[in-house]
């Protein structure tokens, strides 16, 4: 759900999983990150300009790299945390700021 380009399913999709990513069970986070596309859209979607996305797909970031370091080691790899420092860089969101400074 989160390759569609659709603001508002998008952004639910981001909560909901930023919220099992959290959740219970650490598996969740492995799974996740090993979905073709995951990654992609999660960069995709911090690059938008709409800064609710943003904010939520940032928390699937910060979960994802606080539960595994597998997780961690892909969300390098990928290239996520220089667009993530970008975003953070050039936003004028504060609630952009909550999750990274969370982790």
């Amino acid at each position: 759900m989160m390759l569609p380009n659709k603001g508002s399913t998008v952004r639910t999709t981001a909560w909901a999983l930023s919220n099992l990513i959290k959740g219970p069970d650490p598996k969740a986070a492995t799974e996740l990150i090993r979905v073709e596309g995951a990654l992609d859209s999660i960069l995709q979607h911090l690059r938008k300009l709409d800064e609710e996305l943003a904010t939520e797909v940032a928390w699937v970031v910060v979960y994802l790299s606080a539960l595994t370091n597998f997780a961690s080691s892909m969300l390098m790899k990928s290239g996520v945390l220089p667009v993530l420092v970008e975003r953070l860089a050039t936003s004028n969101s504060l609630q952009l700021l909550i999750p990274v400074k969370c982790k």
